[in-house]
């Protein structure tokens, strides 16, 4: 896993475009996603509010 990690270190590193394209993906998609799934898909939500199990 360490090496894998280092190759992309090195990759985007190495290439702008690369980096900010990344950038831009997890600011545009991964972050909203995550944040949607987080508030209304891990917990009950139920008018606007999650809460935890009965």
């Amino acid at each position: 896993m360490q090496v894998l990690a280092y190759s992309i270190a090195d990759h985007f590193s190495a290439d702008s475009d690369a980096r900010a394209n990344a950038d831009q993906f997890l600011r545009q998609t991964v972050a909203p996603e995550f944040k949607k799934y987080a508030l209304t898909e891990t917990a009950p939500y139920i008018n606007n509010w999650v809460g935890g199990g009965a």
